[in-house]
């Protein structure tokens, strides 16, 4: 595998689960996907950032971290966790003398794509609507 100068964490399941509902399973899948998983891969890259003396490591957490959402605790817990993660490693790089190798946390709000979230998520604060651009119109995807 070649070098990774930037590691983007992107994994997450968005359940719409009280803390009353769902099973141990549930909570556990939940909690093994947006957050130990985020551990275990960005334990793996540093090492070579650091030996290269760059990178940046981004997290995609949630403004759910900051706000959480009635009807989904969990989510927004682990979104508190990944957040926290970030704002850590980015305090545990500059201690040890590697500022160089960049950890930013990213706090998207909700984008109305998933309407089972939006009929049913009790959000402080209004929604942006999505207008049905085509992923082709935002998005550029590098396949060489």
């Amino acid at each position: 595998m070649s070098p990774v100068d930037i590691l983007v964490n992107n994994a997450g399941i968005v359940p719409m689960l009280s803390l009353r509902e769902g099973s141990g399973q549930e909570i556990d899948r939940i909690i093994q996907v947006n957050i130990t998983a985020q551990f275990h891969v960005t334990r793996t890259f540093p090492p070579g950032m650091i030996e290269r003396k760059r990178g940046h490591v981004v997290g995609i957490a949630s403004i759910s971290a900051l706000h959480p959402v009635s009807g989904a605790v969990i989510y927004s817990s682990t979104k508190a966790a990944m957040n926290n993660m970030m704002i850590a490693l980015s305090e545990e790089m500059r201690q040890e003398g590697n500022e160089f190798v960049k950890c930013t946390s990213i706090l998207p709000y909700l984008v109305t794509t998933r309407k089972d979230i939006v009929e049913t998520a009790n959000f402080r604060f209004p929604f942006i609507y999505f207008t049905g651009i085509h992923s082709q119109h935002c998005c550029r995807w590098d396949t060489s």
